[in-house]
């Protein structure tokens, strides 16, 4: 889905779906993302003589994971310099930051993701696991500064929580887990 003017330059989906980069502007995706939200149970196996299955005693939960499709389009100088500078502020997130105390790194930033009201009230904390850029063959490069004017990042994001803010199953019975948005 494209949000666009009448001249056909893009605009941002009212504000409405964003990630926001510590040390960076907030980038207002123009285009809506691709998005699955996955999250799994673990069981153990509970073996019993006689008993023809085991029974499942539950173990834990794994990491929601959050994987989204961006699209980056351009129609101007300006819009295509902008898209490449978000692209450099996404890549660089799964990379170690300078250290400001005596270690030797400090881990990447924790970001926030909203898209309207899908994941809740509250922008979603999550860090970024793994992406990938794709360029499609038949798409327009800029002659000058030798970049295209459309790309897709394939991304894939951890949803973190403080341990004060943990969600469990009756949050997300009574509310869709709106109210559970993660390190507040």
């Amino acid at each position: 889905m494209l949000s666009t003017f009448r001249d056909g330059t893009l605009r941002t989906l009212n504000d409405k779906c964003n990630i926001a980069i510590p040390g960076y502007q907030t980038i207002q995706l123009k285009i809506l993302p691709e998005i699955t939200d996955s999250k799994s149970a673990k069981y153990a196996d509970e073996p019993i003589i006689g008993r023809s299955t085991p029974l499942k005693s539950y173990a834990y939960s794994d990491n929601r994971v959050l994987s989204m499709k961006l699209q980056f389009q351009s129609i101007t100088k300006s819009e295509l310099t902008e898209n490449i500078k978000h692209f450099y502020a996404l890549s660089s997130l799964t990379y170690p930051r300078k250290s400001t105390a005596n270690g030797p790194y400090a881990p990447p930033p924790i970001c926030q993701f909203n898209c309207g009201s899908l994941f809740g009230t509250k922008p979603l904390c999550v860090i970024m696991d793994n992406y990938s850029l794709s360029i499609p063959t038949d798409v327009v490069w800029d002659d000058e500064i030798l970049v295209p004017y459309y790309f897709v990042i394939n991304t894939s994001w951890h949803v973190v929580y403080s341990s004060r803010s943990l969600p469990n199953q009756e949050d997300i019975l009574s509310t869709g887990g709106l109210s559970a948005g993660g390190l507040q």
